[in-house]
């Protein structure tokens, strides 16, 4: 059973995160946001019901400190959680999100692959990245801090693969998890590129691994269409 929600929240979009938010209290698990000193008073009044948690701002390959590192980010609900970006809404029924997320075994990190929506399109399974992770203590030896942060490229292939390579299992599950398509907060030319250095200085292996492993572990390994436009 993990512990709650923890997320970190945006100063935009705050009616989308308000909305999605909305969405995981369905489930009965606390949800917590980490935040980076200072963030917290200008967010909690637009959050009720939320907890939070500060950390400390940390320097970062993207030039934004203010961004929590994914490991604080554990580290502070003790390695118990259901990792998830803050505008993502889960629609599932409570008895299937239990059996996905809740019931399964320490040894497995769960994931979760968003579809991509906008005004008057279906919904299209996003062919890159991770939305959401089921972390359990277990799992804390074979976490580090390695410099990855939330919100920018790198770090959804990074948890997974740091931690299937410590002797986890993986899976995937079917939850269905939204995303209201909307402009990057990152370029891809700059910021994706310096989060593939992180990835392949990491772990001295060339990025396209990890693409190659994340389409393999969340069943995408076919999937060529690119995510439709905001």
């Amino acid at each position: 059973m993990a512990k709650c929600f923890v997320t970190s929240l945006s100063p935009g979009r705050i009616d989308r995160q308000q909305f999605c938010i909305d969405s995981w209290r369905a489930y009965g698990l606390p949800i917590v946001a980490v935040q980076t000193a200072g963030e917290s008073e200008q967010l909690a009044p637009h959050f009720a019901g939320v907890e939070f948690r500060e950390v400390d701002a940390k320097p970062n390959v993207f030039d934004k400190p203010y961004l929590p590192r994914i490991y604080d980010m554990l580290a502070a609900v003790d390695f118990d959680c259901i990792l998830i970006n803050s505008d993502i809404q889960i629609k599932d029924t409570y008895r299937l999100f239990q059996a996905e997320w809740l019931s399964q075994p320490p040894e497995s990190i769960v994931v979760g692959v968003r579809q991509d929506y906008s005004p008057g399109r279906r919904p299209v399974t996003t062919p890159y990245g991770v939305d959401a992770f089921r972390i359990t203590p277990l799992m804390a030896r074979a976490l580090r801090d390695d410099g990855f942060v939330i919100g920018m490229p790198g770090w959804d292939y990074w948890l997974p693969w740091l931690v299937w390579n410590s002797g986890f299992f993986g899976q995937r599950a079917k939850s269905t998890l939204l995303h209201h398509l909307h402009p990057m907060g990152w370029d891809d030319e700059t910021d994706g590129e310096r989060g593939r250095k992180m990835l392949a200085d990491t772990f001295r292996l060339p990025p396209y691994i990890f693409t190659v492993f994340i389409q393999w572990l969340t069943h995408r390994e076919g999937l060529k269409r690119r995510p439709i436009k905001p």
